[in-house]
């Protein structure tokens, strides 16, 4: 049954504060919003369960809006608003969060079409290189399958990307998709997993399969093509591997052979060469200090501080142009966990302050972004980077595996699904 305008608690605290509620309509107001922060994935044909793209499918699914944008699920952002301003935020801000949920409240009133406004027209990527799956693939772990596809390098010479655009070959299933580069002395590492795992690519969770490769773009539903900041860009010599890590969701849509691709835009040269540097307690991964996260526990939490200076001016001193003691410019960040994580911090500490970097509260696996910071950070040679991690370890919060929830166990880091792990990825440059 509709809810009625009377049992709106929005419309309620309006009419007490003696206003009278705007009468808002689909075309006018709740289409803009609609196409603004939903419509790049609720298309027909695309990965959502449903389509959003006229009144009567909006109206038809009016339930499950009201229930997911209260709930904060959707549009799904998880970087909190608190921390600091993103590129292409997906979220709704309060304004349009308040004016879809009152409308929602009423009658839904569609008003006259002359009244929508067009959706602004993202502009054509333009692109240096299409690079494909060599060989199509068939999710056969439902309904979340991740997979890495090995492709090889065409370019002769060295060259910058500076932007990164996936084109899912099969909308649907295609949930997201990591781009990574490997030199070719560490190509044998990515060949063997190939080789050792029938059909097209190798199974591969949280990460390639080793930690010799490096991040150079990533792409979720509803997201656009990803431009490196101004003047910046990731530099891939020849003979290097791409490593396209693909996370395939069949909640929605059968197994079907897919065989997508990503489009790059090159630079021979930009003014200030980039890393993607991912980052985590060293002690952690080889289990000299063990992370564990104890069977049973609702919030087990990990920190640590690190100054990446040294290893920056020693391992990427002539590829980023530094010295010792140079400051540098972080760009964006990302965080990774595995399907116990509940939330995580990156900052940059710096002795009496701290900026924050990205503050997720409620972490969903199946929804990794990287974010694009509106103003880049700096960290200065004696500034630490602070990336803190929690995990519920309970029953209540065991991933399901073949529609079954496994008793809890102690959890360590490592690759594997029933593993964990805490890993910063910061975008990093020059001052």
């Amino acid at each position: 049954m509709r809810p009625s305008l009377a049992s709106s608690p929005l419309v309620l605290l309006v009419a007490l504060a003696g206003c009278a509620p705007a009468e808002s309509t689909y075309y006018a107001d709740i289409k803009p919003i609609i196409d603004a922060k939903c419509a790049g994935c609720h298309t027909e044909g695309d990965i959502a369960p449903f389509p959003l793209e006229t009144y009567e499918q909006v109206h038809s699914a009016r339930a499950a809006i009201d229930r997911s944008v209260r709930a904060g699920t959707m549009p799904p952002w998880s970087a909190s608003d608190d921390c600091r301003d993103y590129h292409d935020n997906r979220s709704l801000d309060a304004e349009q969060e308040e004016t879809l949920l009152a409308w929602l409240a009423t009658e839904m009133e569609e008003g006259d079409v002359a009244d929508s406004i067009e959706a602004p027209i993202r502009a054509e990527f333009e692109y240096d290189l299409e690079l494909s799956m060599e060989d199509p693939y068939t999710p056969r772990i439902e309904p979340d399958d991740q997979r890495c596809f090995l492709v090889p390098w065409t370019e002769t010479e060295s060259v910058f990307v500076t932007g990164f655009e996936v084109v899912p070959d099969v909308r649907p299933i295609v949930h997201h998709v990591i781009g990574y580069y490997a030199a070719e002395e560490d190509l044998d590492q990515y060949e063997r997993l190939d080789a050792n795992d029938p059909g097209a690519g190798y199974t591969c969770y949280g990460g390639p399969g080793t930690n010799t490769a490096d991040w150079f773009g990533a792409w979720a539903p509803g997201g656009s093509a990803n431009y490196m900041p101004e003047g910046t860009g990731i530099e891939i010599a020849p003979g290097s591997v791409i490593i396209l890590q693909v996370h395939y969701n069949t909640t929605s849509a059968a197994p079907t052979p897919d065989q997508s691709s990503i489009r790059l835009r090159l630079a021979d040269e930009v003014e200030r060469p980039a890393i993607t540097m991912p980052y985590t307690e060293f002690d952690w991964v080889t289990g000299a200090t063990p992370m564990r996260i104890p069977a049973d526990e609702t919030d087990v939490v990990h920190s640590m501080f690190w100054n990446p200076h040294n290893y920056l001016a020693g391992y990427y001193g002539e590829t980023l142009g530094i010295e010792r003691g140079d400051p540098v410019s972080l760009h964006s960040a990302a965080l990774h966990m595995h399907d116990l994580g509940t939330r995580g911090r990156l900052s940059v500490d710096h002795g009496s302050s701290e900026t924050c970097m990205l503050e997720i509260d409620d972490w969903d696996f199946n929804w990794q972004n990287r974010y694009g910071f509106t103003e880049e950070v700096e960290l200065a040679s004696t500034d630490q980077l602070y990336l803190e991690c929690h995990w519920d370890n309970s029953a209540e919060n065991q991933p399901l595996r073949d529609g079954d929830r496994r008793d809890p166990v102690d959890v360590y880091w490592g690759d594997g699904t029933s593993d964990e792990m805490c890993l910063g990825v910061a975008y990093i440059t020059a001052r």
